[in-house]
């Protein structure tokens, strides 16, 4: 049936980004700011013919989603495998507290992300298995069609990673603005990073 178009994309402007704040899993909204970057990036991938819009449950995305699925006129369909990192333990705290605090991981995780461990919360690596696995469930799953997918940061970084076959130590190297998509062309079997998509 053809290869599947996955226009990944990370959600708009929060509060938390503008604040240096690790959002998490909180129920972070959008900024006016970030409304406008959806809305934008809608009216870019209004060029293509979307099949659906899919969105990491957490409200930002969610909030990304459905602006973005109301200019493609798409359904909006929750994605929990592109969901956010789990780091329960930094969910709404400042990055420099995290810094100051030892006990946080964080330093590690500044340093040397791949090897950042802490009880119940996500690892790097535990996210890019995952990560990778609901992308190429999406591409499974809509075979042929153009996608739209509202995930995170670290979720991104690590499927960008993946499919260009580099280590984590580049993860750092990795920029990815808000609202701005990467696209992802293949099957199941075999998914390229192929391009990013600037607004005009």
């Amino acid at each position: 049936m053809g290869e599947t178009t996955i226009f990944l994309i990370r959600h708009g402007r929060t509060r938390a980004n503008e604040e240096e704040r690790f959002s998490g899993r909180t129920g972070e909204p959008l900024l006016e700011k970030g409304r406008l970057q959806a809305r934008k990036a809608g009216e870019l991938l209004s060029r293509e013919t979307i099949s659906v819009v899919l969105s990491s449950p957490m409200v930002r995305s969610m909030d990304t989603g459905r602006i973005i699925a109301n200019i493609v006129n798409a359904p909006l369909i929750v994605e929990h495998g592109i969901a956010e990192i789990r780091i329960p333990q930094w969910d709404g705290r400042l990055k420099a507290d995290l810094l100051r605090d030892e006990s946080s991981g964080y330093r590690l995780w500044k340093k040397d992300p791949a090897s950042f461990s802490l009880p119940g919360a996500e690892t790097l690596p535990q996210l890019q298995v995952r990560a990778v696995a609901c992308l190429k469930s999406i591409a499974s799953r809509y075979e042929g069609k153009k996608v739209v997918a509202v995930s995170h940061l670290a979720v991104m970084r690590c499927l960008v990673l993946y499919f260009s076959e580099r280590d984590f130590s580049q993860y750092r190297n990795i920029h990815i603005d808000n609202a701005r998509p990467l696209v992802f062309k293949g099957n199941s079997d075999h998914i390229q990073l192929t391009e990013y998509l600037y607004h005009s």
